[in-house]
């Protein structure tokens, strides 16, 4: 069996991990973690910010704090002491999460930094900052368990009502999910549609499946090495659509979407698709499992893992390393970007 295979099969173990590595951490730090703040900000790039995303998705829905996602080495400054800020790199090397990082030290937000080691973690002892080291994984994508098992056990303890169910719901999809998406069978009708492409979209929709469909993006990028093109319902049906007047090529979507969504948004959906097929779209819809929108979501990211590794597979590519994205980190290197805190 493949490594990157093994590694997905490892999801339950890896939301495991990230619940204990939590009870250890607050053993230490408490007094920064649970105690109230006005706003929580998540700043990383790729894999690791994606666990930014997907818990601002959640906890949009079930807590009144703000929460902030910051994808650039600028932070705005809407970030403040009243902020709990989580700086996360898995390789700890990243130079955009660093500057941010050392922008927030002096800012003198409540912070706490997340690597598997590297630069970060120890820019945060040098600096007195709580550092929190994550489990090996084989990519910094492959780490997502890791993070969401963490961040649930996290904000369960800071009280957030609403989620106190939702690793369970997690585990079990796993459970019903994982033996069927171990083969490739399970994406017969997904691979004959994109596996000649060279671009497709990814579609999801606003404060619901979008940070999923995001991942889904990055996902069929870094594993299958096909240009994957992320979007977000409704905006994109006021700008995006019109491109689909006039194409040479017969359209790919690749559409995200949990059952919850408003009688509004469900009539504003269903237009959209039919407009799809009129323009004579291909339109996939990523299937669901579950009856609370917890299960639906996770079983969209599982959906996803699993259906960019057998797509990379099916297009005889290296379904682990990202080469393209190490030259870029080697000539970013090169050129001299330096950050010192």
């Amino acid at each position: 069996m493949e490594i990157m295979l093994q590694e997905l099969l490892r999801w339950p173990q890896k939301l495991q991990q990230g619940v204990a590595l939590t009870d250890q951490v607050l053993a230490a730090h408490a007094a920064l973690l649970l105690v109230p703040y006005d706003k929580i900000a998540f700043v990383g790039m790729g894999g690791s910010g994606i666990a930014g995303r997907i818990f601002k998705t959640l906890l949009d829905r079930h807590t009144s704090v703000t929460t902030i996602v910051v994808d650039s080495p600028m932070v705005p400054l809407s970030i403040d002491h009243r902020t709990l800020t989580f700086v996360i790199s898995y390789s700890g090397n990243t130079w955009e999460s660093l500057e941010a990082f050392s922008t927030l030290v002096k800012r003198k937000v409540p912070l706490v930094a997340i690597s598997h080691g590297g630069t970060l973690q120890a820019y945060a002892q040098k600096c007195g900052i709580a550092h929190i080291k994550l489990p090996v994984a084989l990519q910094p994508r492959t780490a997502l368990g890791f993070f969401m098992g963490f961040f649930w056990q996290l904000f369960q303890q800071r009280g957030v009502v609403g989620i106190e169910t939702m690793m369970q719901e997690w585990m079990q999809t796993a459970d019903a999910l994982l033996p069927e998406y171990s083969q490739k069978s399970a994406f017969a009708d997904l691979l004959p549609l994109l596996v000649d492409l060279d671009m497709f979209h990814v579609w999801g929709v606003s404060d619901d499946s979008a940070s999923a469909a995001y991942r889904g993006a990055t996902q069929f990028n870094e594993n299958a090495k096909i240009q994957g093109v992320y979007s977000s319902f409704p905006e994109l049906a006021h700008n995006l659509l019109v491109g689909f007047e006039r194409v040479a090529q017969r359209p790919v979507v690749v559409w995200y979407q949990t059952t919850f969504q408003s009688e509004n948004m469900n009539r504003a959906i269903q237009s959209l698709h039919a407009i799809l097929r009129d323009s004579g779209v291909d339109l996939y819809k990523v299937p669901v499992f579950g009856d609370t929108f917890g299960s639906q979501f996770f079983s969209m990211i599982l959906w996803t893992d699993f259906a960019s590794f057998y797509l990379g597979h099916e297009r005889g590519v290296d379904t682990q390393r990202v080469r393209i994205i190490e030259e870029l980190k080697q000539r970013q290197q090169s050129s001299g970007i330096f950050v010192e805190v």
